[in-house]
């Protein structure tokens, strides 16, 4: 059993030794030079601008280059803190790519607030530094390796597709709306409903001749009529 804690021990800080991040200076002669740096996906490669609590005065601007070692892999890059003020005339550029040839990634001048985090689309990063002589900025980066590159797209894009979307959402809400408010009145329309009769001048063909009624009797002429008989009455005591 203790051989086997042995092996995993020695393994272990074989691997930690391996992943162990460096930390570099932008007012390194020796940091800001034309070979690669490694980062690392367990622990974090550090930038920071000065290398010692003295900052010297220098007109000439760092160029550093990072690599993770495998095509696949990108590189995460995230701000612990950026101090660049308009007065100190300095900017922070990173490129996605081997070069300052590579395309823009990001360019930082006047900024004195961290950044989000970003990332490559390749293994490589370049990050240059440029100053005009004045030493009143500082910066810190943590640089990691991540697996699986994913296609840089700018912010605004972002945006764009979620005012997109929010602006589209809210006219299906509005339609919605609308129709439900529509279907509603329709239908109480609908159980108020009565039914009135209008009149209409209909043309009925009327017919031709005298009227004949066969049920009503016509009255006799006025020279048929027999006047009533009157009886004289009887005297009660006999002739006179």
């Amino acid at each position: 059993m203790s051989y086997y804690v042995l092996v995993i021990t020695i393994a272990l800080v074989c691997l930690s030794s391996q992943t162990q991040g460096e930390i570099y200076y932008a007012d390194s002669a020796y940091d800001c030079s034309s070979d690669q740096k490694y980062v690392f996906t367990y622990s974090s490669t550090t930038l920071e601008a000065w290398s010692s609590g003295i900052r010297s005065k220098t007109n000439s601007s760092c160029v550093i280059h990072f690599y993770t070692g495998v095509s696949s892999d990108v590189v995460k890059v995230i701000s612990n803190f950026m101090d660049i003020p308009c007065s100190s005339e300095a900017y922070l550029t990173f490129y996605d790519g081997p070069s300052t040839n590579s395309r823009l990634l990001k360019h930082y001048s006047c900024s004195v607030s961290p950044s989000k985090p970003f990332q490559t689309t390749s293994e490589y990063l370049t990050i240059r530094l440029g100053r005009a002589g004045k030493t009143n900025f500082d910066f810190s980066l943590d640089l990691y390796e991540v697996y699986g590159g994913v296609k840089y797209v700018d912010e605004t894009v972002y945006i764009a597709v979620g005012v997109g979307c929010g602006f589209f959402f809210l006219v299906m809400l509005v339609s919605l709306r609308v129709f439900l408010i529509y279907r509603r009145r329709s239908a109480a329309r609908r159980g108020q409903l009565v039914v009135t009769g209008v009149p209409v001048n209909c043309d009925v063909p009327q017919g031709y001749g005298s009227i004949t009624n066969n049920y009503i009797a016509q009255p006799p002429p006025y020279a048929s009529v027999v006047p009533p008989t009157v009886e004289t009455p009887k005297e009660a005591f006999g002739p006179k």
